[in-house]
């Protein structure tokens, strides 16, 4: 599974992307952080179901960032004691003044009931009021997901003009 928000944030009433989810009903919101979402939680939504062993499921879930619901972030529940046990950001895409970051993830079944989680994010920023120099920071970050914990496994990045 491949999941990016930038036609999110380009269009935030685009339908056809599977980022887009579907609202999470009222009653539900109490499974996440408070810090997740507004007063009526309007801007959560359901984008994927991850079935893993032990009683957990992994929901993958957009929720707000900065300006708009661009982020998907990645939730283990424990079905029997609904709760969350650990969560990780796995997309999301944000712009604004020349800032730009970008996070894309691929989520693929691996060997032992696990799942291999590869991060990519590219962060720029401008170095002039001009906006005619940048400097870029791309990042690559490998999680597993085995025994219901998120573990990271490896990070690596660089930086560019």
């Amino acid at each position: 599974m491949k999941l990016s928000t930038e036609r999110v944030e380009a269009d935030p009433e685009i339908k056809d992307s599977v980022a887009n989810g579907i609202p999470i009903p009222s009653h539900l919101l109490d499974l996440f952080p408070e810090r997740l979402y507004s007063e009526n939680g309007s801007d959560v939504f359901a984008v994927a179901k991850l079935n893993l062993p032990e009683e957990r499921i992994g929901l993958l879930t957009r929720v707000p960032s900065v300006y708009v619901s661009s982020k998907i972030k990645l939730f283990v529940l424990n079905s029997r004691t609904g709760q969350l046990e650990s969560e990780c950001e796995v997309a999301e895409t944000f712009g604004d003044a020349g800032d730009t970051y970008v996070r894309t993830a691929e989520i693929r079944p691996s060997e032992n009931q696990s799942f291999l989680i590869k991060v990519k994010q590219n962060t720029c920023w401008p170095l002039d009021e001009e906006l005619s120099k940048f400097k870029c920071a791309d990042s690559l970050f490998i999680y597993s997901l085995h025994n219901n914990k998120l573990d990271l496994l490896s990070k690596k990045g660089t930086r560019h003009e």
